[in-house]
């Protein structure tokens, strides 16, 4: 994502590999400009810009620190309904160290896709969902015998910076692991990379599965299928709608989140019925690891019924839900 700078051949074709199998939604492109990723999370096309019609491509500039990771960004230009999403992704981007300290510039470019955000007739519920799950221990006494490693799982990273973790770890397949050496584990990986996940899980047969997984690697919920919009259904502004809370359940900052010092903001469109409870709700964007907590908190939230003409109507909105990290928790 910068200027000025000759890439070499594989650097360019690993770029490349890995800009086609990040997962961005429907209608967003990704120019990277010849920069090699170790990952990146994906790009969704904001619900309201998209039913607005808004097009057009945003510019950001990054700064990266010596391995790689972004450490600041701002945006060069673009619609303003669209750079917040692209602000928030590239936060969490990885480069290449051979980029360590360099500034680029990438591009993203929104084109609304044929397929309308939201139709009537369409089968409902919660649409779109979680792809992929991260492994979690089997309750809090998992890690406290030794355990056999049956496999530990690498996901989203280059081979050779895989292969370079592999190698850190304080345990390896086939070895008995102590809670000692499992606890580790996380401590490594972060220092290795601070937007790794690690997810431990303890099978019937004993042995432990190690998963260790890079944002980029969990793919984001697509918009397609879309949610039912009940007939008679109306646009309200996620701040207006906010002012009609009657009961806000808070989110549980998931485990695994907060082992990796995850935060950031989960986006989520939502049909809140004529009675003023939550229908439907469909993801935006926001970090896989996040995102099943806000829409779990969400679903149970309550609001004064919207009334047009002295009726209440069901009513279509954008809700965010802000995970915020503290050294506390």
């Amino acid at each position: 994502m910068r200027v000025g700078l000759v890439i070499a051949g594989a650097a360019v074709a690993l770029a490349t590999a890995f800009a086609q199998t990040a997962p961005d939604g429907p209608g967003v492109s990704v120019e990277l400009n010849g920069a090699p990723l170790m990952h990146r999370t994906g790009i969704r096309y904001p619900l309201q810009a998209m039913s607005s019609g808004v097009e057009g491509t945003v510019i950001a500039q990054v700064k990266l620190a010596p391995n790689g990771e972004v450490v600041d960004a701002h945006i060069v230009s673009g619609p303003d309904e669209l750079r917040a999403t692209v602000l928030t992704s590239v936060l969490n981007w990885h480069f290449s160290s051979q980029l360590g300290g360099m500034t680029r510039e990438i591009s993203v470019r929104f084109e609304k896709p044929a397929a309308a955000p939201v139709r009537s007739g369409v089968p409902g519920g919660v649409l779109g969902g979680i792809v992929g799950s991260v492994p979690r221990s089997n309750g809090p006494n998992a890690w406290n015998t030794p355990s056999r490693v049956k496999s530990i799982q690498v996901n989203g990273l280059p081979e050779g910076a895989k292969n370079e973790l592999l190698s850190q770890l304080p345990v390896h397949e086939g070895d008995m692991a102590t809670p000692e050496a499992m606890a580790k584990i996380s401590s490594v990986a972060r220092a290795f990379d601070e937007h790794l996940g690690v997810g431990i899980n303890r099978g019937s047969d004993g042995e432990t599965t190690i998963s260790i997984t890079a944002p980029g690697a969990m793919p984001v919920p697509q918009l397609a299928p879309a949610m039912v919009a009940p007939p008679g259904t109306i646009n309200v502004t996620g701040g207006e709608q906010q002012k009609k809370l009657t009961n806000q359940t808070p989110p549980v900052y998931p485990p695994l989140a907060k082992q990796a010092r995850i935060s950031g903001v989960v986006h989520l469109s939502a049909i809140i019925g004529a009675d003023g409870a939550v229908k439907s709700v469909q993801v935006i964007s926001g970090h896989p690891l996040l995102v099943s907590a806000a829409m779990e908190a969400v679903k149970t939230w309550t609001y004064q019924p919207t009334l047009v003409n002295g009726l209440a109507v069901p009513v279509q909105t954008q809700i965010d839900v802000n995970f915020t990290f503290s050294e506390q928790q």
